[in-house]
């Protein structure tokens, strides 16, 4: 029977891989407010670049993972923005 340790070691590795690579320090990184709402911190993160989803609503720009997120939150704002 194989080491468990180094097997689980290898598995965990393996998924590490599979990841997308994170962005670079000097990106500028947002949150996407409506998956920070629902707590899906699956896509949380953001690289804020001129091609992501993103609007500006009273002086603030807001950026989202996706146009389904950016689509919720022109639905309702406010439930997104409140205390944050």
């Amino acid at each position: 029977m194989k080491n468990p340790i180094a097997l689980l070691a290898a598995v965990l590795l393996s998924a590490c891989a599979a990841l997308p690579p994170p962005p670079p320090p000097a990106a500028d990184v947002q949150q996407c407010c409506v998956c920070r709402y629902r707590r899906d911190f699956s896509c949380l993160e953001v690289r804020a670049t001129p091609a992501t989803p993103h609007v500006t609503v009273n002086g603030r720009t807001r950026y989202f993972c996706s146009e389904s997120c950016k689509r919720d939150y022109l639905a309702g704002p406010s439930q997104f923005s409140a205390g944050r």
